[in-house]
């Protein structure tokens, strides 16, 4: 299906992937992780030039491409260890909901693009966990939706006065990069302890066995 849907793409809509591009080719966005150490910056002591390219708002700035690469490199090796732990049946526990969420949040967390409608997958996902409900589900909820206030706050209304470097804006984007850091924190940490359980279960049944 995808790649008859591609070749009906290409052939109907020229430059219809012309996107990827441009997604190859971007920085870092401003409402990103990797740019926030950036827009503090620009809202304390000096300012931060930033301009309109590959389609976004982005920091103009010496280290934004090493700082780039360095997120990217962190997505991929919790993406792959998080695929590791599933594809090895140490995360048969683990409800699949718990195990999506993560792998979006490290995503998110990890990507030079934060956009706030990105949280409708993180919404969807959570509803679906809710019927089973991972260790401290209360809290992770609570920060992301705190993480969403914050994102929807900014944008549209207070996205200028971030780009500007007012400080209650740039205060709003900390409160929104710190919740949703905390929240995949939590479920990192959840996951990772039925890994380590599944660990003890295996070298029990190993020691067993040998006796």
């Amino acid at each position: 299906t995808f790649v008859a849907g591609s070749a009906i793409l290409k052939l109907w809509w020229p430059g219809s992937f012309s996107f990827l591009d441009g997604q190859k080719s971007r920085g870092l966005q401003i409402e990103s992780i990797g740019a926030l150490p950036y827009m503090i910056w620009n809202s304390g002591p000096s300012a931060t030039k930033t301009g309109f390219q590959f389609g976004a708002i982005e920091v103009i700035a010496s280290g934004t491409a090493l700082v780039s690469l360095v997120i990217t490199v962190i997505g991929l090796v919790l993406l792959g260890l998080l695929a590791f732990w599933r594809l090895t049946g140490k995360l048969n526990a683990a409800p699949p909901a718990d195990i999506a969420l993560l792998a979006v949040l490290i995503s998110m967390a990890t990507s030079r693009v934060l956009s706030p409608q990105y949280m409708v997958w993180i919404f969807g996902l959570l509803a679906v966990a809710a019927f089973d409900p991972q260790p401290k589900f209360r809290q992770i909820t609570t920060l992301l939706f705190i993480s969403a206030a914050m994102g929807q706050a900014i944008y549209p209304w207070w996205y200028l006065h971030f780009q500007e470097g007012q400080v209650l804006a740039t205060a709003a984007q900390v409160i929104r990069i710190v919740t949703l850091l905390w929240a995949s924190a939590l479920c990192w940490r959840n996951l990772s302890e039925m890994v380590r359980f599944e660990n003890q279960d295996l070298d029990r049944a190993v020691m067993n066995s040998s006796a």
